[in-house]
């Protein structure tokens, strides 16, 4: 037996099939996960060393529906709280916190289930091994594809010739992707300069059953905007009978890269995309959420105010609170509130962007910004509507008029309440600049287009491991 046969996932040319391996939409790591959960409650169950009793059905029966229960908690936990998929990118430390919280989480809510439905309370050791299996098994299989990507990294071709972008340097610098060269389109002039100094491959012509062999493509990702002839077109179509997927730039990023293009999606792209606007059940479905956990952490947090407080007025004089005026939905103005963390002369020459380790900070300030607790304060703008826990950073009415008019779709930001954390800021760092601020969108826009409670409980839960770590 060769080992071709042996290894399904290697290719009859030796390479590794990274089609096998990559999970568009991770279904194959909630099927997985849900055999973790399956699996770590079996043997959690069967390598107690205690006897086991006040198991009423049979016991087939009891390890089948009990084992599929907690299965069926985990994949649904993993998935809420993020945990990444291999061809994404992450830190071990992300995949680490995201894997263990979701454990934890599952762990809590089958507990309480169990109590509730009178399956029987269970042990410590088969607690310890039901949550040991369970994050050996979350973690080994996803650094497993990881380190096998790099060796059959996705061979890309760029279509167009555009000049050179922010996106396209992300594409060329990512570990699991290799852009081969670009092509040009029909009707170009052959004088135009090429692409990020890319080679030239040829034309779309040369893109045919052969040319796939040729060039050993897996993907094609136009970059022209709304440029796009219908002759390049109908050239495009064709590639997909050929084994070639077709992405505009905007979907490749946001299909691997979790955000959306500022500067290389197509209009028509973006205005084809899903509804901005969310219906209005799952905006009560957010309120309701907002008011509860907002309510929860105040009555976690309420006995921390009074040290918080005391710090900040020892730290410097001026008050204990700062209030500023942001930009909320459908561009309100409100009044945020936090604990103050800077001094009070920190704009005398006027206002500026808030930088990592800003030096107008007083020392508890730098303390309360890195571990978020200069926030706590917010939960009260939750409470009265003007937040939400969730959603783009609300932004000063200085630097939104400014950015609007620099920034394309920048005004998008406000069609959904601002938040107390957000996709931008899991993602990216601190925001000081215009740059940063562009950057910082395409994450919000991201967010926007895919908004659901999926989503939301999966940025809530990956802010946790944030504040642990003093991440900003």
């Amino acid at each position: 037996m060769t080992t071709m046969a042996i290894l399904p996932f290697v290719r009859a040319d030796g390479r590794i099939d990274r089609a096998a391996l990559h999970s568009r939409h991770g279904v194959r790591w909630l099927i997985w996960d849900f055999l973790v959960g399956t699996l770590a409650f079996w043997l959690g169950y069967i390598l107690s060393p205690h006897e086991q009793h006040a198991v009423k059905l049979p016991a087939t029966y009891y390890m089948v529906l009990v084992g599929g229960f907690y299965g069926f908690i985990l994949s649904l936990c993993s998935r809420c709280s993020g945990v990444p998929r291999p061809e994404h990118t992450w830190s071990k430390y992300e995949l680490v916190a995201t894997a263990l919280l979701g454990v934890v989480i599952a762990h809590i809510l089958f507990s309480a289930a169990a109590s509730l439905l009178y399956f029987r309370q269970y042990g410590r050791f088969i607690v310890a091994g039901m949550m040991g299996i369970s994050l050996t098994g979350m973690l080994l299989p996803r650094l497993a594809v990881r380190a096998l990507l790099p060796f059959s990294p996705l061979r890309i071709g760029l279509y167009g010739c555009v000049p050179a972008c922010h996106e396209i340097d992300v594409l060329g610098h990512h570990p699991f992707l290799d852009v081969v060269g670009w092509f040009r389109p029909k009707h170009a002039q052959m004088g135009r300069s090429q692409m990020v100094d890319l080679p030239l491959l040829g034309d779309i012509d040369d893109l045919d059953a052969q040319g796939k062999d040729r060039f050993g493509l897996d993907a094609v990702v136009f970059c022209m905007g709304d440029q796009l002839t219908p002759e390049d077109g109908l050239a495009l179509m064709k590639l997909p009978a050929s084994g070639i997927e077709v992405f505009t730039l905007g979907a490749f990023l946001e299909c691997f890269h979790r955000k959306v293009s500022v500067e290389g999606c197509s209009a028509n792209w973006f205005a084809s995309g899903t509804l901005f606007m969310p219906n209005s059940s799952i905006f009560c479905v957010k309120r309701a959420m907002d008011i509860a956990l907002s309510l929860i952490g105040l009555a976690l947090t309420l006995p921390l105010w009074p040290f918080i407080a005391l710090a900040v007025k020892m730290s410097s004089p001026g008050p204990v609170f700062f209030r500023q005026k942001r930009v909320g939905y459908l561009g309100q103005i409100f009044e945020i509130i936090k604990f103050r963390t800077m001094r009070t002369d920190a704009e005398k020459d006027g206002a500026q962007f808030a930088v990592e380790n800003d030096p107008r900070a007083t020392r508890v300030g730098n303390f309360l910004r890195k571990s978020r607790l200069d926030e706590l304060p917010q939960l009260l703008n939750i409470l009265r509507g003007s937040m939400s826990l969730v959603g783009p950073r609300p932004e000063r009415p200085e630097f939104v008029h400014t950015l609007g008019q620099e920034i394309p779709m920048y005004d998008l930001r406000h069609t959904v309440p601002p938040g107390l954390t957000g996709w931008a800021q899991i993602r990216y760092r601190y925001g000081a600049n215009k740059e940063d601020a562009q950057r910082k969108l395409e994450y919000d826009l991201y967010y926007l287009r895919h908004f659901s409670l999926a989503l939301e409980l999966e940025i809530i839960v990956k802010t946790l491991p944030m504040m642990m770590r003093g991440s900003r």
